[in-house]
């Protein structure tokens, strides 16, 4: 009878977990998941950049699109004499003047398919870029293509400088930027394994910080 006891307390004891092992498998379980909903996302981004594709009838094609790889054989006239402002530079001295700005994709964001809002990095300095559509300036079609651009993508924009209504908040540029044209010179990767805001962001509790990333992705996976 006695020994019976102990191999039932033996058992248990196998069974048993501490808290420290139970939080580490239900970290663990939390990583994985995570990792199946990346690479499910990463598929749907790379599945949804080849399935869309640019309309040669477009009455703005001529305005946006990825650009060829500028050999240093292409006409020097294209090369040299496009002249461009840095993000900076521009304030409101240059309102209601036409700018070329190339830089880094930060940020982007659609509100609706009929706007679509681009945060233009270089170096530590970020302007706000809007593309409205107007046609036949401004076509549904640019639109679609603009927030597609992923990332960290090297764009580049003819624009217009405004004064917009109420402040631009996030960026350290007052001014905004009325896109005429918008042209991808290098694609980034359609899904970064990290982005520089995520990197960027202070951590104060790490604990806390994964709690936050869980939530998040639980609700994009629900959204999904």
């Amino acid at each position: 009878m006695e020994s019976s006891k102990e191999q039932e307390k033996v058992v248990v004891d196998e069974q048993a977990t501490t808290p420290a092992e139970e939080k580490k498998n239900s970290k663990a379980e939390r990583d994985r998941k995570k990792e199946e909903a990346r690479r499910a996302r990463e598929e749907a981004s790379k599945k949804g950049q080849q399935e869309w594709k640019k309309d040669p009838n477009d009455p703005c094609a001529h305005k946006f699109g990825d650009c060829e790889l500028n050999r240093s054989q292409s006409d020097p006239e294209l090369r040299y004499a496009k002249k461009f402002t840095e993000v900076h530079q521009l304030d409101e001295s240059l309102t209601g003047q036409e700018v070329i700005v190339r830089g880094r994709l930060h940020q982007s964001r659609a509100q609706g398919k009929k706007m679509v809002f681009l945060i233009i990095r270089e170096r530590f300095s970020t302007v706000q870029a809007g593309l409205f559509v107007n046609e036949p300036e401004i076509s549904a079609g640019m639109a679609e293509y603009s927030r597609r651009i992923p990332k960290e993508s090297i764009v580049e924009v003819k624009a217009k400088v405004v004064v917009p209504e109420q402040a631009v908040k996030g960026c350290t540029q007052k001014v905004e930027l009325h896109i005429q044209e918008v042209w991808t010179i290098n694609k980034a990767a359609p899904i970064l394994p990290f982005q520089i805001d995520d990197a960027a962001r202070k951590c104060e509790n790490q604990e806390d910080e994964e709690k936050e990333d869980e939530k998040k992705e639980d609700a994009k996976d629900e959204k999904d």
